[in-house]
């Protein structure tokens, strides 16, 4: 999630867990992880269990949050952003920054199908939020968050994990140039065996990943983003510089569509979802 001003929001994190159903609680992975010095009291980390009827159903599902950042760390299945999981994301997450933005807020997003469900306009209704969708077949070109997050994200990930590879290749070079040089002759040398990254790295990668995001550049370019793209300040398709406006296409950027004026919405109350 990000703002129209370049704010990135509090990371809302779904881990994979071996528990399926509505009722998640038996899961002891987040158990496990908060034992962990990097997740645990003394870092800012709360354990706690997440209640919602989603469509008539009674969900719960356990999750983390740290007590300054907001960044959340709960469990799905398969790792989806699916119906309950949006609602849970908007009780522990939108809902306060919503209040904190005198309850007036948009959403901007894409249609995925959990977007879209009655579940999750219910949820929306019931914060006081509005959503906008962008048209069919558009997120690549239209969705902020696809456009000048995600690749990046992608990226830091991919060099920190390459990174710490290398720092094991490099620990595993001494350890044969050692075994070669003091080693009785036809000593084998030690195999190189790939560490495979636990949830606590993965976790942690993310955090860092994004924090570094939110240091750099890339706030400027979101905030940049909106309004290229035509969501904020009343800007037209004239207004879109030329190398940007043929990717574009013939899409509408005014959101008339929407039937919804922007001129209406501070500029820190869009958000976009991730």
């Amino acid at each position: 999630m990000a703002t129209a001003t370049g704010e990135i929001g509090p990371i809302f994190m779904i881990l994979k867990c071996t528990v399926s159903g509505p009722d998640l609680s038996s899961s002891t992975l987040l158990n496990a992880l908060s034992n962990r010095p990097l997740f645990n009291e003394i870092s800012g980390w709360t354990f706690g269990y997440w209640r919602g009827v989603v469509e008539g159903v009674q969900h719960r599902r356990p999750y983390l949050i740290h007590s300054s950042t907001g960044d959340v760390i709960t469990v799905q299945h398969k790792a989806w952003m699916d119906t309950p999981g949006i609602v849970e994301w908007m009780d522990l997450q939108l809902g306060p920054l919503v209040h904190k933005h005198h309850g007036k807020a948009l959403i901007i997003c894409d249609n995925c199908p959990s977007h879209v469900t009655p579940g999750t306009r219910e949820a929306l209704a019931r914060h006081g939020v509005e959503v906008v969708f962008l048209p069919p077949n558009t997120t690549a070109r239209l969705q902020v968050i696809d456009k000048v997050v995600n690749g990046p994200v992608k990226v830091g990930l991919r060099r920190n994990r390459c990174r710490d590879l290398f720092a094991e290749f490099q620990a595993w070079k001494k350890c044969c140039e050692y075994t070669m040089a003091h080693a009785p002759h036809g000593t084998p040398l030690p195999r190189f065996r790939i560490s495979m990254p636990n949830t606590e790295f993965m976790a942690t990668n993310l955090r860092v990943v994004i924090n570094e995001m939110r240091k750099g550049t890339i706030p400027k370019a979101i905030e940049t983003a909106f309004v290229s793209l035509g969501f904020v300040n009343g800007v037209t398709r004239t207004d879109v510089p030329e190398q940007e406006r043929e990717c574009f296409g013939d899409i509408d950027l005014s959101l008339a569509f929407a039937g919804i004026s922007l001129e209406t919405m501070e500029e820190s109350d869009l958000f976009v979802l991730l």
